[in-house]
């Protein structure tokens, strides 16, 4: 099964008190300290925001802790007094430039999807810290926005896959906090938008997922082999719990996370991106906005590349819980038809409000 995996509301401003064009510029390149949001009860628009407890940690990351005057400032603020407010369990990673795609000396072997690297240019957006999970989504279903079709069973080769059954999520006892699986492209988009979110471009997935330095994971660069040595977990991947299940599976020899498939979003900080953004690396893979395009690297824009037109087959990024660690390097890129996988969920972003005087 391996092999078929690869493939408004409005805000509130606050009272600018500087001009727009002094706003430092600050590129997504620390870690956070911000920890796993909560499950959302009912529908949460983007105009549900935290507005009490904002501020602007050490460049760039921005938490959910009050902003204190006087402390260094991002594109969002200036001396402390935020121009907009940070969505509730998001992210924000600042506009700059990144390096996408396959980096032979720090990832490896490349595919030829992968490359040819090169720099980027995003503006800023938010990214949520963790994947949907599958209490979330059930709010936007028990809303009657969302549907809750096939997401007991995975389906690929055009049928569903019943043996896999077990994998799947929703509506399993205990996975409330687990991500959102075995859903479609569609479905994925449908609840980011019932949000007032979007699901993030491939770009910006890859940005939040390694930041500015071009790193293997969203940790870092240390492999396995060392962090099973070490005794740290930092992601859940196919590893020595997935072996004990099935002896057969190719694993990451010595490390073990404790999980054999899911674990619940957020379970691993050591493994948080740059921004702050967990199981980046890991858990499940996760569906992008854009359409694939083996190609799309050779061509595409290098500022705010938002992919093809159209295409056949979307996009999924990041490792997941049956994927060798081969397959967890943040730069590779998974085509997917329309199938909905047991190692397939999403995570959701948004763009900041356009600040004017």
């Amino acid at each position: 099964m391996r092999s078929h995996v690869r493939d408004s509301a409005t805000t509130k401003l606050f009272a600018l008190f500087a001009i727009v064009a002094m706003f430092s510029v600050v590129s997504c390149s620390k870690k956070s300290d911000s920890s796993q949001s909560s499950g959302q009860k009912g529908k949460t628009s983007s105009a549900s925001i935290e507005t009490k407890n904002l501020k602007v940690a050490q460049k760039p990351m921005v938490t959910d802790k009050k902003m204190q005057s006087g402390q260094e400032v991002g594109d969002h603020a200036i001396s402390g007094v935020p121009l907009f407010p940070i969505p509730k369990g998001m992210s924000v990673v600042h506009k700059g430039k990144f390096w996408m795609g396959c980096k032979p000396e720090i990832d490896g072997k490349c595919e030829e999807s992968d490359k040819p690297g090169r720099e980027v240019y995003l503006d800023m957006f938010f990214i949520d810290r963790t994947e949907v999970t599958v209490a979330q989504y059930k709010s936007c279903v028990d809303s009657g926005s969302c549907s809750a079709k096939g997401l007991d069973v995975p389906s690929w080769d055009g049928k569903e896959q019943k043996d896999w059954a077990w994998a799947c999520n929703w509506a399993k006892p205990g996975r409330e906090q687990h991500p959102m699986n075995c859903i479609s492209w569609s479905q994925a988009n449908t609840y980011c938008k019932w949000l007032d979110k979007r699901l993030p471009t491939e770009a910006e997935w890859e940005k939040a997922a390694r930041g500015t330095d071009a790193r293997k994971y969203a940790w870092g660069n240390t492999e396995y082999a060392d962090l099973a040595k070490s005794g740290k977990k930092v992601a859940n991947i196919a590893d020595e719990a997935a072996h004990r299940r099935d002896p057969k599976w190719t694993v990451a020899k010595g490390y073990d996370d404790g999980f054999a498939a899911t674990s619940p979003v957020a379970s691993f900080p050591d493994g948080r991106s740059p921004c702050g953004a967990f199981d980046m690396t890991g858990n499940v893979l996760e569906w992008v906005a854009d359409w694939y395009d083996a190609d799309y690297y050779k061509k595409g824009p290098a500022s705010n590349p938002k992919g093809p037109e159209k295409g056949d087959m979307h996009v999924a990024r990041g490792g997941a819980w049956y994927g060798e660690p081969s397959t967890t390097r943040i730069s590779l890129r998974w085509p997917n038809p329309i199938r909905r996988l047991v190692a397939v969920g999403f995570r959701c972003a948004a763009t900041p409000p356009k600040v004017t005087q």
